[in-house]
């Protein structure tokens, strides 16, 4: 996803601007860059802001995971979206939307457009709990389901089928944490890699075929539904999958 990629639309949000400064690129310049002109229900692309932002400029992703631990960092202009769960027929494009802050730029937004397929996740039908429901903005849950957070952990062996026979040949073992959908009945609707973080601050690298043998253990689990009132409810949790000896 590093490509050159296709430009997406670009909207100027109507907030102040300031006049560019120091030789900043002029606001008109960025625009919002990705490697996919399209996406189904629940597909992840990596996209990013172009031109690079002047030094101390914070960016801001509204509806997109940022990569990167500081909003200051040069990492902060790339960042991972999300397709909604539910694509209806005649839905609009997603609007994947970022702003900058700083001194030689002021205070503008963007808004990049990427085409959405009418589709849904399997299994999205009967996962939330009534009065919960996806967003229509991005990959997630709307506002009718409550922010509850857990962390449940699987280890794979290197005896088990699930651990990819390359990877053991190869020594490698891993921990790869995964954010995870779980539905009302515990069983997974989505699961996707997160960025984890080293003492400097840097994204950890994990290794390709333990991160996608990670999200197949995650998916073919069943987990303990989250409650609320005491009522069982959908939700997002993190799963750290570990493969070992």
């Amino acid at each position: 996803m590093r490509g050159r990629g296709v430009l997406l639309g670009v909207v100027f949000a109507s907030l102040p601007i300031a006049a560019p400064a120091g030789g900043a690129p002029a606001t008109q310049a960025y625009h919002v860059v990705c490697a996919r002109q399209a996406l189904t229900a629940g597909e992840q692309v990596e996209v990013r802001l172009e031109p690079a932002a002047p030094p101390g400029t914070s960016i801001y992703w509204r509806n997109a995971k940022q990569i990167g631990m500081s909003p200051a960092s040069p990492l902060a202009a790339r960042a991972v979206f999300t397709a909604p769960f539910v694509i209806p027929a005649g839905t609009p494009p997603a609007e994947i939307r970022v702003d900058l802050s700083g001194a030689q730029t002021g205070r503008v937004g963007f808004v990049g457009r990427i085409d959405l397929v009418p589709s849904a996740v399997p299994g999205a039908s009967d996962c939330l709990a009534p009065g919960q429901t996806y967003s229509a903005d991005f990959g997630t849950i709307g506002l009718g389901g409550p922010a509850i957070y857990r962390i449940e952990s699987v280890t794979v062996h290197m005896s088990e089928p699930e651990y990819p026979k390359s990877a053991v040949s190869r020594g490698l073992t891993d921990v790869v944490p995964l954010s995870v959908l779980l539905c009302v009945d515990g069983r997974v609707l989505v699961a996707y890699p997160l960025t984890s973080y080293g003492d400097d601050g840097l994204p950890i690298e994990h290794e390709p075929m333990l991160t996608d043998a990670a999200v197949t253990v995650a998916r073919s689990r069943t987990f303990t539904p989250l409650v609320s009132d005491s009522a069982p409810i959908a939700g997002w949790i993190q799963v750290q999958v570990a493969f070992r000896p």
